[in-house]
């Protein structure tokens, strides 16, 4: 673990079950025929796993699942026939941090004057594409490690899948998204609308983060609708509670009010 903090993971083991540092089964589950564990691990730090018998875990353990639910006692996600997240509820506190569907797909326009390849317009809100309203959720494992839901659907001329895992000892929820992207100048976005109010949100780059505005009061800020940003975006509410979208490879986000907006995809012809 090369971070500052501890942390469970999940990982890949090389056998078929096994022990850690205090002689203790680990439960294990199988998917695709390879076997993954959820490990705990220190601060700067690592753990030694030895091979042993495989531990499926007692009846109950782990995280439960329907097409519509995630649930590991620690946090409970409810989610529509779209795979929308509709609900990300706290167990202890029983906050729901969602204000409208998360994980909700918006297909726009996205021509610009200039520069295509580089630029967007702030004018492509103004042309939305209308996206079938129809998809496919089916449950994909569940155990004593993670849970995961799959999603496919259309949208437009091409095809969509998304894995939607919950980890055992997590309290974030993991979208690994695969698109079949097959479009000419248009701009997909994912959006999260939450229940956490600020006026500015927060924006990593290199070496900290920046802060910009939630609203378009001024010109100024107007100006200002895609912010860059690297591994995560944040709002946070009078510094005690909040929400983040953490990315490992998309680099545009907007803020509108509450909603956090994702940038996907774009589709320039030139150059």
């Amino acid at each position: 673990n090369s971070l500052s903090f501890e942390r469970w993971a999940i990982v890949e083991l090389p056998f078929k079950g096994a022990k850690d540092s205090n002689d203790e089964m680990i439960p294990v589950q199988v998917l695709d025929g390879k076997t993954y564990a959820e490990v705990y691990l220190p601060a700067c730090g690592w753990t030694t796993l030895t091979e042993a018998k495989p531990y499926f875990g007692e009846r109950g353990d782990g995280v439960k699942v329907t097409k519509t639910k995630l649930d590991n006692g620690v946090v409970e996600f409810r989610f529509n026939n779209l795979g929308e997240l509709i609900s990300a509820r706290d167990c202890e506190s029983a906050q729901n941090f969602m204000a409208a569907p998360g994980n909700s797909l918006r297909m726009y326009k996205d021509v610009p004057g200039a520069y295509e390849a580089w630029d967007i317009d702030s004018m492509y809100k103004l042309t939305p594409f209308e996206i079938e309203q129809k998809a496919t959720v089916e449950v994909v494992s569940q155990g004593p490690v993670f849970g995961m839901i799959r999603v496919t659907r259309k949208i437009h001329d091409s095809l969509f899948s998304q894995d939607i895992v919950l980890a055992a000892s997590a309290a974030h929820l993991e979208f690994r998204t695969t698109v079949d992207w097959r479009e000419n100048h248009k701009m997909l976005k994912v959006n999260f609308p939450v229940n956490v109010h600020s006026e500015d949100a927060l924006h990593e780059i290199q070496f900290g983060h920046v802060s910009r505005p939630t609203h378009a009061t001024r010109p100024y800020d107007a100006n200002r609708f895609e912010v860059c940003n690297q591994k995560w975006t944040a709002l946070v509410e009078g510094g005690q509670r909040g929400a983040a979208i953490v990315n490992d490879c998309k680099y545009g986000v907007n803020v509108e009010g509450n909603s956090m907006n994702l940038t996907l995809l774009r589709s320039p012809l030139a150059p």
